[in-house]
């Protein structure tokens, strides 16, 4: 994954669905998540979830070199398509307003 460039300020637009409103919902996210974030959206472990950055099973970067953290892309599917998406999104939209107080 050498070829991916982390620039902090950057973020993408996920569209998910709110199954009680059956609407579409627009939130800025980050463009990396933390491994805990990943294990809660999967309903993995943390130490899957590593496997899985180092297996390449999941899109990731290395925080350091040889180190077990890693910065894990948001906009791929395996995210996007995870158990607990939603929630997140939710947890997303909390810390946003929070920001904006």
């Amino acid at each position: 994954m050498a070829g991916i460039r982390h620039n902090p300020n950057e973020e993408i637009k996920a569209k998910t669905t709110n199954p009680r409103k059956n609407s579409e919902i627009d939130i800025p996210l980050p463009e990396f998540i933390k491994v805990t974030h990943a294990a809660k959206i999967l309903e993995l472990s943390p130490e899957t979830i590593r496997k899985y950055c180092y297996e390449g099973k999941l899109e990731a970067i290395r925080n350091y070199p040889d180190s077990g953290m890693w910065r894990i892309k948001t906009n791929q599917p395996i995210i996007l398509n995870g158990v607990r998406w939603d929630e997140f999104v939710n947890y997303c939209r909390r810390e946003q307003q929070k920001s904006k107080r």
